[in-house]
């Protein structure tokens, strides 16, 4: 049983693939326009193929400053001008049995160009001098592939040094980059720093002697129980706004400032109000002791 279902999978698979091979459709050169080029970009020498004929020599050798144009024409199974998806011009050493590859470009539909430049630092780096075979390979995924032999050209092509640039060479040693650092600023004269130090603490003296000439003291807010805890908290907010403006000085910025300061600024004004209602009990409590 299992070898019948094994010979029924593999005549359906077979079937799949006759029907995939089938329902592609063939493609054909119908002209291939090769040419050979001067430095100028004039033409030197050319020659028109088929898809069944090869190059007879006619091209002769392309100089190394010359360039090396290829024009091919191609036609789907109904003769008509068909776009594939790759169309490459192979060029094959016959010495070195090695073979470089050169993108062809669309032109129009069914119509594809590709140039070999011989002075270009990356072509001279995949090609070499001498005879030369150069093969046409179309392709794409609903045609059956197309490889056509187009016969043997004398290249004349000059190495690339081991020290030239090219096109291909992605990954080399790039320049260093230095980084420069911004010199330090100079610092202020320290006598000025100072000057401006008592500048900033000269309207605290001033007040503190304001004080001193008013007669102002703060007794009265030890009294009792109630007035000591609230002038306590309340004197320590206002060491909290005095530490807010040295911390400000040191490292804050003005938006930290406000922030904080409305914070304490409120705390604040709310103890002090609570110290003052606290003072204004005690003053009524010993009125009345006066008047009893």
């Amino acid at each position: 049983m299992r070898s019948h279902t094994t010979l029924l999978l593999l005549v359906l698979l077979a079937l799949q693939t006759l029907v995939v091979l089938a329902a592609r459709s063939t493609i054909s050169v119908k002209k291939i326009d090769v040419d050979a080029r001067g430095p100028d970009g004039q033409i030197t020498a050319s020659e028109s193929l088929t898809q069944s004929q090869a190059l007879s020599g006619k091209l002769g050798q392309v100089k190394t400053d010359g360039k090396l144009t290829l024009k091919v024409q191609l036609l789907g199974s109904d003769d008509a001008p068909v776009a594939v998806q790759q169309v490459v011009l192979g060029v094959h050493s016959t010495t070195t049995h090695e073979e470089a590859s050169f993108v062809c470009s669309s032109k129009r539909k069914g119509a594809y160009v590709c140039e070999v430049d011989l002075k270009d630092t990356a072509t001279r780096t995949l090609i070499h001098s001498g005879r030369n075979t150069l093969k046409l390979y179309a392709a794409s995924r609903d045609v059956t592939p197309l490889a056509v032999d187009l016969g043997v050209v004398e290249l004349q092509v000059t190495p690339a040094a081991k020290d030239e640039e090219s096109a291909w060479d992605i990954y080399r040693a790039l320049p260093e980059i230095k980084h420069q650092f911004r010199p330090e600023e100079k610092h202020a004269n320290p006598f000025l720093s100072s000057v401006f130090s008592l500048a900033v603490l000269a309207p605290w003296v001033i007040l503190l002697g304001l004080y001193i000439s008013l007669s102002a003291n703060i007794s009265n807010l030890f009294a009792n129980s109630l007035t000591f805890t609230f002038g306590t908290l309340f004197l320590a907010s206002l060491g909290s706004v005095v530490a807010l403006y040295y911390v400000y000085w040191l490292r804050l910025n003005l938006f930290q400032l406000l922030g904080y300061g409305s914070v304490l600024g409120l705390l604040t004004a709310t103890l002090g109000r609570q110290a003052l209602v606290a003072r204004a009990g005690l003053k009524t409590v010993s009125r009345v002791k006066k008047d009893q």
